[in-house]
């Protein structure tokens, strides 16, 4: 049985790279945390969240930390469509989320 201590000190937010041609390069796509995903759910659910936002939440860097911040949106919204179409798909899919747990969300 895992203890309090032992389930708080865990790094549980894996990532994986993805391959951004239109960048030439890769990025890694994280786990979000609980409350991201909750909040990325429930703007999703109302259609209030952008391809940039999702990008924010979802990219980081080889340890794990964010590369960009809230403030990066509007600057990162300008970049390639396609690019920020591969990194959402990306994490949609690694996080599971589902139509079923973003229409529950707009339902909470």
């Amino acid at each position: 049985m895992l203890t309090r201590d032992e389930i708080l000190g865990l790094d549980d937010l894996p990532r994986e790279e993805v391959v951004i041609p239109e960048w030439k390069g890769s990025v890694y796509v994280r786990a979000l945390t609980g409350a991201e995903r909750d909040a990325l759910e429930r703007m999703i659910s109302k259609d209030s969240v952008s391809r940039a936002r999702i990008a924010v939440l979802s990219v980081v860097n080889a340890e794990g930390e964010r590369l960009f911040t809230d403030a990066d949106v509007d600057r990162l919204a300008g970049k390639h469509g396609g690019a920020l179409e591969r990194i959402v798909n990306a994490s949609l899919r690694f996080n599971r989320l589902t139509d079923a747990a973003i229409t529950d969300a707009g339902n909470a």
